[in-house]
């Protein structure tokens, strides 16, 4: 993608030709145009999410320097605010898609809470972050947003996600006290409840794994697939994707508990990936 020239602007935020900069803005937009018509052509590529990085830093850096201008016309600086800001959030709404088409969930999630920074009526943007953070398990988050979503979304949508809102948030501290007194059994349902909302639920997924590990009355099958589930999703979302200890756990999983079931190049590959982050990782290896 071409280079997009700076804009020029003194040290007081007052612009030296304010002409030029709308031409500026005007510059940038056709190379947004051109990223979106190459995203509607070839789908979702990281190519294409670094050509938004680099018109979206141009954007964002002139909509905070229009901010500071007090010498132009204040009607002309507003709507030249609105409209950069406009095509910010919809850049930030298509970096999502991709993002999320991807595998990186959280890192969509916040390009969905950016989209709504610059364009706090975008209800696509606000869809979208509602079912991502349901599956993400992201209560506080939506806690905070459901007021507005109702305004953009509608009443009948919003009660939905807060029906479902509170069921993971009751029966994640349920399964939390069926833990803590070693009833393992109600534990695993309990989360199952919680899975069944937010799938992708890390917390959720972390305590049926202390449940699994300490259950010994469970299936041995039944619970190496349940851990084999949890531990992928784990490492496939969120900060834990990069948790070497989780990623020690599930080789010992597939390599000892599981050789005669699961190919051996995967209990391989995950351990390949283990220690390519930390290649002096040592415990239980």
């Amino acid at each position: 993608m071409p280079e997009v020239a700076t804009i020029l602007v003194v040290a007081n935020g007052d612009f030296k030709n304010f002409g030029a900069v709308r031409d500026e803005v005007n510059s940038i937009f056709t190379q947004a145009d051109s990223v979106d018509s190459s995203f509607q052509q070839q789908g979702a590529k990281v190519s294409i999410l670094q050509d938004y990085d680099s018109v979206l830093t141009h954007l964002i850096r002139i909509s905070k320097t229009l901010s500071l201008d007090q010498v132009s016309d204040p009607a002309e600086i507003n709507e030249l605010i609105e409209k950069v800001n406009n095509r910010i959030s919809k850049i930030y709404y298509r970096q999502g898609l991709i993002n999320y088409s991807i595998g990186k969930d959280n890192v969509a999630l916040e390009d969905y809470r950016s989209c709504l920074q610059y364009d706090a009526a975008s209800s696509v943007c606000m869809n979208k972050l509602f079912q991502l953070g349901l599956n993400l398990g992201k209560i506080e988050l939506l806690a905070e947003k459901l007021k507005d979503g109702k305004i953009l979304l509608g009443h009948e949508f919003i009660s939905d996600i807060e029906e479902k809102l509170s069921i993971v948030s009751s029966k994640k501290a349920e399964a939390t006290q069926f833990s803590e007194k070693g009833d393992y059994l109600n534990c695993r349902t309990a989360i199952g409840e919680v899975l069944a909302a937010s799938p992708q639920f890390q917390d959720a997924r972390l305590i049926r794994i202390e449940c699994l590990k300490n259950d010994k009355d469970i299936n041995f099958d039944e619970k190496t697939d349940m851990l084999i589930d949890d531990y992928r999703s784990l490492l496939s979302t969120g900060g834990n994707s990069k948790n070497l200890s989780i990623y020690s756990d599930f080789f010992k999983l597939l390599y000892f508990d599981k050789q005669d079931t699961v190919d051996p190049l995967l209990s391989t590959k995950n351990l390949q990936i283990c220690l390519r982050m930390d290649n002096e990782f040592e415990p239980y290896l």
